[in-house]
Order: structure tokens, then C-alpha cells, then sequence
């Protein structure tokens, strides 16, 4: 495995263009896993890393990263590495419909399609469960491309107490996360 710091200066990294991540940059504050490591090393590497947090409660990952570059199915494989962890996506929580969304948001902010405020008030209130407790949250529907719209009595996805929350999507919306993962892909390789 090769952990390695990065700088601004490099063009794989400059692909990000939020502010945030651009003074995480400039700060040299992250780690960098080489390319070439396996998925197994990948996972391990991981979950031993987000498992020496040390935090009463939850911990919360938010794994960001482009369209189609394997979010979802890193998210799902590290929260059965880490065990008691449960994950949930951004997309669980655009609002309205396809027929809405293309309407009111395409062409404009790409992130004003999301319900950030929704999304933090779960993130919370999972964070907040108690030992026996559990909250349902949204699950974006890629056939009728529903999510928050179908109503809280209809959320079918329900999350107990658990240790590891990981959150992945597009864009880093998570308000107060314990760590985030930026999961570079180039586009090329993408689905």
C-alpha cells in the first residue's frame, strides 16, 4: 500500500472545485491510497481507519465522489467490513419527480435539487438513537425516480442503532461529519 500526502498542485486533485476541499488541499490535510492498492487492502485500509475514530455515538462517513464511480457499491462493501453500519445516498433525497426536477433545476445549481436540511435532521437523529430504536428514512426509486416525495409513512428503508452511518453521493452535504472520503475516478473509467 502506498499512503502518500498530496498537494494543490496536483491535477487529479484539482478536479475538485469546492472551496472547502480546495483549503483541505492548500492545508495538505488528507491522506492519499495509492491507485494501484487491491479492493481487499482498499477496504481493510478503510475500515481501520474510520474504526480509530474515537467518538461516543455514531460515526459518520460521507464518501463523496463523480456520477457512476462506484459510491454505492464501495459504500455498501465498507459498511460490511466495519459491521454495524448502515448507509444511505444523497439521492435518497432529491425532491419531486424527474418531470419536477428537470423543470425547476436542470441547467441551474445541481445542488438545489437536494433536501440538505431533511438530510442533516436524519443524519441527527440517527446520530441520537437509543439502543433499540430506529428511524425510517427516504430511498431514492430509480423506476419512478421518487425519493421524499412518496411521504415519511412510506419510507421503507429503516436504520437501528448502529455505529457507522455512511453517507455517499455527488457532493459533500453532510453537515458535521467524522471523516470524509473523496473517491476519485476518472470519468473514462466510470460506468
Amino acid at each position: 500500500m502506498n499512503m502518500n500526502k498530496r498537494t494543490e498542485s496536483d491535477p487529479i486533485m484539482q478536479d475538485f472545485l469546492d472551496p472547502e476541499i480546495q483549503g483541505v488541499l492548500a492545508r495538505g490535510e488528507f491522506e492519499y491510497v495509492s491507485r494501484d492498492i487491491d479492493d481487499r487492502n482498499l477496504l481493510t485500509t478503510l475500515a481501520s481507519r474510520i474504526q480509530s475514530l474515537k467518538r461516543d455515538g455514531v460515526i459518520v462517513v460521507s464518501l463523496i465522489g463523480g456520477a457512476a464511480s462506484g459510491k454505492s457499491t464501495l459504500a455498501k462493501r465498507l459498511a460490511e467490513e466495519l459491521g454495524s453500519a448502515d448507509m444511505i445516498g444523497t439521492d435518497d433525497y432529491v425532491v419531486g419527480d424527474r418531470a419536477h426536477r428537470r423543470k425547476n433545476f436542470e441547467g441551474k445549481d445541481p445542488v438545489s435539487k437536494y433536501d440538505r436540511t431533511f438530510l442533516n435532521r436524519n443524519i441527527e437523529a440517527i446520530r441520537n438513537l437509543k439502543p433499540g430504536e430506529s428511524i425510517n428514512v427516504p430511498t431514492y426509486n430509480e423506476e419512478t425516480g421518487l425519493a421524499v416525495a412518496v411521504g415519511e409513512e412510506n419510507y421503507s428503508h429503516r436504520i437501528h442503532d448502529i455505529h457507522y452511518l455512511i453517507v455517499e453521493g455527488d457532493f459533500q452535504f453532510v453537515d458535521y461529519p467524522d471523516i470524509v472520503i473523496y473517491f476519485h475516478v476518472p470519468e473514462d473509467v466510470r460506468l
